[in-house]
């Protein structure tokens, strides 16, 4: 790591691996402490004041996080996660409302979710609660408005599809029924109509992939494992710092991440702004407030900062970690050095 000092305060950035041409200086910005526009000199920062820009491409990045190209992005290059899904075609020979029910295992709230979407309509987030180190079944919810989800199905041929939300969540198992009084774990009326469905036996899209289990029902299941990007670096003053990112974020459908700095408690960093453009966001809890921006006391020395993923699509081009608590990055930033 390369340290740069800049009088009257520390400015330090990361060398560049993967900058592939010049990047815009941070626009003008008013700083609590002086007034002054960071437009003018490195000068009008506060005294002892610290910045590391990094590249997020640059970090240590972990399939099945992949790289991006846009031209608009910082050195022209992202990270994000592809939208993996599974599909399983059925066929019912009755008409009528149906549930879903899903066979689940999830050993945390950061990895207890799905999409479901029911030939090609809308999807919808499907947050279960089978929150255990053993299998489990859950009627699929809609999350959005809070109740169990019902299907009217024509007879004939449908599609149900389970894609992508967290990482770390796992199915083995799905049943589509007409018996809206069914458990799973009893038997079925003689009049209804019960399809069970193996995960594994679906067309599986990547990153979503198959597992062996023996209590996996078949002894497979089917999941997107853990992921993460790791970022190393330094800091000359200990104190209280701030992380930014630069991201895009088309829809509340791929709007956050999960933050982590030296292995401490993962940060839900949600409500990212959405468009199609590349914009600045500090990392928060939950809503984008100012009461839930969350910072990090620092010591000086090395740091880890780990970004994983939580939702496919999201997009992060460039971070930036800072004990200027008023500056507010614009443009691509300055020019980074990992």
């Amino acid at each position: 790591m390369k340290h740069i000092h800049r009088s009257p305060f520390i400015n330090v950035l990361l060398a560049a691996t993967l900058c592939l041409g010049p990047l815009p200086v941070c626009q003008g910005q008013q700083t609590a402490a002086t007034g002054a526009s960071s437009k003018s000199q490195v000068r009008s920062h506060p005294p002892k004041t610290e910045q590391l820009w990094l590249e997020a491409e640059s970090g240590k990045i972990s399939l099945p996080l992949r790289l991006g190209k846009d031209e608009a992005a910082s050195g022209g290059q992202h990270i994000y996660m592809p939208a993996g899904k599974a599909t399983y075609a059925f066929t019912i020979a009755k008409p009528g409302t149906y549930r879903v029910w899903g066979r689940v295992l999830a050993t945390g709230g950061a990895d207890n979710s799905f999409f479901i979407s029911m030939d090609g309509g809308e999807k919808f987030k499907w947050n279960h609660n089978a929150l255990k180190s053993t299998w489990q079944w859950e009627a699929v919810k809609n999350d959005k408005l809070k109740e169990v989800a019902q299907f009217k199905l024509a007879a004939g041929n449908h599609t149900l599809t389970v894609g992508y939300h967290e990482d770390g969540s796992r199915f083995d198992q799905l049943l589509i029924t007409d018996d809206l009084q069914l458990n799973p774990a009893a038997q079925a009326t003689s009049a209804a109509t019960t399809l069970y469905l193996e995960a594994e036996n679906g067309n599986v899209t990547p990153p979503m992939q198959v597992e062996e289990q023996a209590a996996a029902s078949g002894g497979k299941y089917v999941w997107i494992p853990d992921q993460f990007s790791t970022y190393e670096f330094e800091v000359a003053e200990p104190g209280t710092y701030k992380v930014w990112g630069r991201v895009l974020a088309a829809d509340g459908h791929a709007d956050s991440f999960l933050v982590s700095i030296d292995e401490g408690q993962w940060v839900k960093w949600n409500d990212l702004p959405r468009g199609n453009a590349w914009v600045w966001d500090d990392v928060h809890a939950k809503t984008n407030t100012p009461e839930n921006t969350v910072t990090f006391n620092l010591t000086a020395g090395k740091h880890t900062l780990k970004i994983k993923q939580r939702e496919p699509g999201t997009q992060l081009d460039r971070l930036l970690i800072t004990n200027d608590l008023s500056f507010k990055p614009s443009g691509a930033g300055r020019l980074a050095g990992n």
